[in-house]
C-alpha cells in the first residue's frame, strides 16, 4: 500500500491525471489526439471548419480560442479572414510568454511570430533548412523560449525581448539544452559543455562507463541523470543522489517541474525533484510496456498532459485534477456511468482505484460500497434477463431468416446459372445432342429405363439443375416421360443463341460491299454462277425435297458470328475477280441434318490451317464446339473452304413432329 500511496502523491505533484484510452495506434499521433479532445469541447459550427485543417490549437484562457492552419494560410474562430504569411507552413505552435501566449508558425526556412489575434509580431526567414525545433522553459524564467536547431547552429528566440540570439559553436548535435541565464548548457553523452555568455567554455566529461542523459541548473549547482555501465540510471546533484537498478539499453528523458521523467527501454520513471525517491509509473497503469511518449497540453487548458503509447494503444492522462479528492469523485462518477451503461465486466480496475483513493484519504467508503453492490445486482440481473430474451428472439430470427430467406434466395440465384438455357453455347451444343441421341438410342425403342439412365448420366456430367429434370428421374411411365422430354426440346427451341444464318451472312456481306449479289438456286445451277466473274452469295435448295423449313435457324453466339465475319472479309478479299459464298441444307438421316457454308474463290492461295491468325482461331473453335461445328478445306481448286454446322434446331423440330405419345 505504502508504494500506492506514493505513486498518487507523485501523480498529484505531478498533478492528478484523468485516464482514457484512445483508438488502436502502434505511435503515438499527437494531431489525432489533440482533435478528438477538441471535437468534444469546442462548437459543430467551430469543428465543421477547422477540423479540415493541417493541425488545429485549442486554448482556453478566459474564452475559447481555436486556431488552425492550412498550407500558408493561419485561421482562428470568429476571425473571418485568415492570416497569409507566404510562405508553407510545416507546424503551428503555442509559445507561453510570461504575461500572454503567443503563436508560432513554424515553414522549411522560416518562422513567424502572431499574437492571439493573428497580428505578425515578428518574421525571420533563414538561408538554411531549420533541422528541428522545440519550445521549452529552459532557462526557468516561466516564459517559454523557441530553440531552432540547424546544421551548423543553434538559434533562440526570446518573446520578451523580440530578438534572436545563435550560437554558432559546432553544438547542434546535443542530447539535451538548457538556457540558464548567465551560461548555455549543452549535453552529449559523454560531455556536458557550459558556454558562458562572454564566450568562455567549460567542459565536464563524463567517466569511462557513464552516458549523460539529462541536466539541469539549480539554485546552487546543476542535477546530472546519467546511465551507469547500462545497469542503473543515477540522479545526483553536489550534495544529494539516487539510483534505479536494473539492465537499460536505451535511456532519455525529459525534466519537469515536479522533477524527472525518465524513458528507459520499456519503463517510463518519475525522480522527484529534490532525489528523495522515484516510482516505476508503468506498474499502475494497465501498460505494462510503454513505447513511446510524449509531455504537451492536449486540451488547451495551459497544463502539460502525459501521452503514452505501448506499441497497440496510446493513452492519455489530463492533467485536470487538483486533489485526491477530485480524483475519488471522479472515479467514482465515472464507475457508476459504466455500471449504467452495463459495462459489467470492466469495472472491477476502477472499483479497486476508487477503493485505495479512499484508503489514502481516509474517506468513508462503506456507503459507496453498499451503493454500488445493490447497482451492480439490480443492472446484472435486469441485464442477463435482458440478453436471455434478445439472444433467444435472434436466434429465431436468424434461423428464420437462414430458412425462409437466405437459402432459398441463394438457391434461386444458383439453379438460374446453372440452368440450360444460361449455359455457354459450346456446352449448350454437348447437351442438345446428348438429348437427341437419347431418343434415337432409347426412346424410339421403348427403352424408358435406358432413356432415364442416360438421363442421370447428363445431368451428373453438366451439373444440371436437377428440377429442370425431375420428371425424367422419377418416372417411368411411358406418356409421362414422353410429354416431358418434349417439353425440355421445346424450351431450346426459345433459346437466345438462336439465329438465322442467311440472314447473318447478308447482313455481314451487305456491309462489306454493295456489289455482292443476294441470289436463291437450285442445287444444279451452281457450276454456271462458278464460272462468271462477280461476287455472289447464293442460297441453295433441292426442288425434289419434301424440306419445307428453310430458315436456316442455327445455335450462334457472338463468338461464332465474329468468326464468319472474318472469314467473309478475308473470302473477299483475297478473290481477284470471283468470290461465291453457298449456303446449303443437307439431309441424310432424321438425326444427320447439316448446314453448309462453301467458300468459292479464284484467290492464288489457299486457307492455311497450320499456321497464321486463321488457322489458331481455327484450332479454337474446333476445341470449344467440337462435334456441333466443322472446318475442313474444299477438293476443288475454287473450293476453298467449308465450314459445316449440325442442324440442331431442324433435329428437335423433326422430333417433336414425329414423335407419338402413346395411351
Amino acid at each position: 500500500m505504502s508504494s500506492l500511496i506514493i505513486f498518487f502523491l507523485v501523480i498529484n505533484s505531478f498533478s492528478a491525471f484523468t485516464f482514457l484510452k484512445v483508438e488502436k495506434k502502434k505511435k503515438i499521433n499527437e494531431k489525432e489526439i489533440k482533435k478528438e479532445l477538441i471535437k468534444e469541447i469546442v462548437s459543430l459550427e467551430d469543428w465543421r471548419i477547422f477540423s479540415r485543417m493541417e493541425d488545429i490549437i485549442y486554448r482556453k484562457d478566459f474564452e475559447k480560442f481555436l486556431y488552425g492552419f492550412s498550407k500558408n494560410k493561419v485561421y482562428k474562430t470568429g476571425k473571418k479572414e485568415p492570416i497569409n504569411l507566404y510562405f508553407r507552413i510545416k507546424s503551428l505552435e503555442l509559445l507561453e510568454g510570461k504575461k500572454d501566449f503567443y503563436l508560432l508558425a513554424i515553414g522549411d526556412k522560416e518562422f513567424a511570430l502572431l499574437d492571439k489575434n493573428l497580428e505578425l509580431l515578428y518574421y525571420k526567414e533563414f538561408k538554411q533548412k531549420i533541422e528541428r525545433y522545440f519550445l521549452a522553459d529552459r532557462n526557468f524564467d516561466g516564459g517559454e523560449e523557441l530553440y531552432l536547431i540547424f546544421n551548423d547552429k543553434i538559434s533562440c528566440f526570446s518573446e520578451e525581448e523580440r530578438k534572436l540570439y545563435e550560437h554558432t559553436n559546432g553544438l547542434s548535435n546535443f542530447i539535451w539544452f538548457a538556457n540558464n541565464k548567465d551560461l548555455y548548457l549543452f549535453l552529449f553523452p559523454d560531455s556536458l559543455v557550459l558556454l558562458e555568455k562572454d564566450g568562455k567554455t567549460k567542459k565536464i566529461f563524463s567517466l569511462k562507463n557513464e552516458k549523460f542523459i539529462l541536466c539541469a541548473p539549480q539554485k546552487k549547482g546543476l542535477t546530472i541523470i546519467s546511465l551507469i555501465e547500462n545497469r542503473s540510471i543515477s540522479a545526483y546533484t553536489h550534495n544529494n543522489k539516487i539510483e534505479i537498478f536494473g539492465t537499460f539499453d536505451s535511456v532519455s528523458g525529459e525534466v519537469l517541474k515536479e522533477g524527472y521523467l525518465i524513458k528507459a527501454d520499456d519503463n517510463l520513471f518519475f525522480i522527484n525533484k529534490a532525489l528523495t525517491y522515484y516510482e516505476k509509473i508503468n506498474e499502475f497503469y494497465p501498460i505494462k510496456r510503454i513505447k513511446d511518449y510524449r509531455i504537451l497540453d492536449l486540451n488547451g487548458d495551459g497544463k502539460k498532459d502525459l501521452v503514452i503509447n505501448n506499441g497497440e494503444y496510446s493513452y492519455y492522462f489530463l492533467n485536470n485534477l487538483s486533489t485526491l479528492e477530485e480524483m475519488q469523485k471522479d472515479y467514482y462518477s465515472r464507475l457508476i456511468n459504466r455500471i449504467k451503461n452495463e459495462n459489467l465486466y470492466n469495472y472491477q480496475d476502477l472499483l479497486i482505484t476508487l477503493l485505495n483513493l479512499s484508503a489514502i484519504v481516509n474517506l468513508p467508503f462503506d456507503e459507496i460500497n453498499q451503493k454500488i453492490e445493490k447497482m451492480i445486482k439490480k443492472y446484472y440481473v435486469a441485464k442477463v434477463q435482458r440478453k436471455l430474451l434478445l439472444s433467444s428472439f435472434l436466434s429465431v430470427f436468424f434461423v428464420l431468416l437462414i430458412v425462409l430467406v437466405v437459402r432459398p434466395f441463394f438457391y434461386r440465384l444458383r439453379s438460374k446459372k446453372w440452368r440450360i438455357e444460361n449455359r455457354p453455347l459450346p456446352q449448350l451444343c454437348k447437351i442438345v445432342e446428348d438429348l437427341v441421341a437419347l431418343n434415337h438410342n432409347y426412346l424410339l425403342k421403348g427403352n424408358f429405363v435406358g432413356a432415364q439412365n442416360a438421363i442421370k448420366k447428363i445431368i451428373e456430367e453438366f451439373k444440371l439443375v436437377e428440377e429442370e429434370f425431375f420428371y425424367l428421374k422419377t418416372t417411368l411411365e411411358s406418356k409421362f416421360f414422353t410429354e416431358n422430354y418434349l417439353a425440355i426440346l421445346k424450351k431450346l427451341l426459345n433459346n437466345k443463341n438462336i439465329r438465322n444464318l442467311r440472314e447473318i451472312i447478308k447482313e455481314i456481306s451487305h456491309n462489306l460491299s454493295q456489289k455482292i449479289v443476294f441470289l436463291n438456286i437450285k442445287n444444279f445451277e451452281i457450276n454456271q454462277f462458278l464460272e462468271k466473274e462477280g461476287y455472289y452469295f447464293l442460297e441453295i435448295y433441292d426442288p425434289f425435297s419434301s424440306e419445307e423449313n428453310l430458315d436456316y435457324q442455327i445455335f450462334l453466339d457472338n463468338k461464332l458470328i465474329n468468326f464468319l465475319t472474318h472469314l467473309i472479309i478475308d473470302h473477299f478479299h483475297y478473290a481477284q475477280k470471283k468470290a461465291v459464298i453457298t449456303l446449303e441444307k443437307k439431309i441424310i438421316t432424321d438425326w444427320q441434318r447439316k448446314v453448309v457454308l462453301t467458300f468459292y474463290s479464284d484467290a492464288e492461295t489457299s486457307v492455311n490451317l497450320k499456321n497464321g491468325h486463321l488457322a489458331e482461331e481455327i484450332r479454337e473453335i474446333k476445341e470449344d464446339y467440337c462435334d456441333y461445328l466443322q472446318i475442313t478445306l474444299g477438293k476443288r481448286t475454287e473450293e476453298k473452304l467449308l465450314v459445316i454446322f449440325s442442324d440442331l434446331i431442324g433435329i428437335i423440330e423433326g422430333i417433336i413432329k414425329k414423335t407419338k405419345i402413346s395411351l
